[in-house]
């Protein structure tokens, strides 16, 4: 089964409080014949929101999400969002609500320790830039 993998991470200290980032990889996990590990990223996202339009991080998620999930690869059967977010432990309703930009996929969401340092870069670019970039590498 091909899965990918959307890592995200949200920087909300934005020093005039005008706006937040949020950054994101989509990528699939590749295992070497010798059983190490890589990330084969295929999408990156450095999301820049305007606090107006999206006072809360709740909403700034909703809108990315519905953004970013249709960008994962149509052959791909299941997506897993990887986050730090405390949103990210209210998955049933997660599930049901993103469940519509992903048709006839498996989609989870699972809240995690640690993210990837470049997602994180990502974010805090988008604050820094004032404006959004997306990118299929």
């Amino acid at each position: 089964m091909a899965i990918s993998y959307i890592s995200l991470a949200l920087f909300d200290k934005d020093e005039h409080g005008l706006g937040l980032g949020i950054g994101g990889e989509i990528y699939h996990k590749v295992t070497q014949p010798d059983g190490s590990t890589y990330y084969d990223v295929y999408h990156i996202f450095s999301i820049y929101l305007d606090r107006n339009e999206f006072p809360s991080q709740r909403r700034a998620i909703h809108y990315t999400l519905s953004v970013v999930i249709p960008e994962v690869l149509e052959e791909d059967e299941a997506i897993i969002l990887l986050s730090t977010l405390p949103h990210f432990h209210r998955v049933r309703a997660l599930d049901r609500k993103f469940g519509i930009y992903a048709p006839g996929k498996e989609l989870r969401f699972n809240r995690v320790k640690q993210i990837k340092h470049s997602t994180i870069s990502l974010a805090i670019d988008a604050v820094e830039r004032r404006h959004s970039i997306t990118e299929r590498l």
